[in-house]
């Protein structure tokens, strides 16, 4: 797995330390899912969604994710978000973390927006 801190180069001031704790422990969901060997976004997500054990938060009405993993929400008024980081799995889905504790799974077939807090 490749881990990617603040991959589209959005938070300069921030210390790297700083980004890793705010992503919390939402990557250790998304390593379940490597351990797991899942090779889909949708797959990667079950598992952390078991992981997180809170339930299921994604919905197809949450916005967008660009190619450069920007987060583009789909309520007027709501700034993009720029990735905290970025994991990308071996054959695999791209997992990105963003403020608030949104997340998004990504692979070339689906992308899943969801919240984990």
């Amino acid at each position: 797995m490749m881990v990617t801190l603040d991959p589209n180069k959005a938070y300069p001031e921030a210390k790297k330390g700083d980004l890793v704790e705010a992503c919390g422990i939402i990557p250790q969901f998304f390593f379940a899912a490597a351990v797991e060997n899942k090779k889909t976004a949708k797959e990667a997500y079950e598992t952390m969604v078991s992981e997180y054990g809170f339930g299921d938060w994604s919905s197809t009405s949450w916005g967008t994710i660009d190619p450069k993993g920007t987060y583009v929400s789909s309520s007027e008024g709501d700034q993009d978000l720029e990735p905290y980081m970025e994991l990308v799995m071996l054959d695999g889905p791209t997992l990105y973390i963003y403020p608030h504790a949104i997340l998004a799974v990504v692979d070339s077939n689906d992308t899943i927006i969801s919240r984990m807090d």
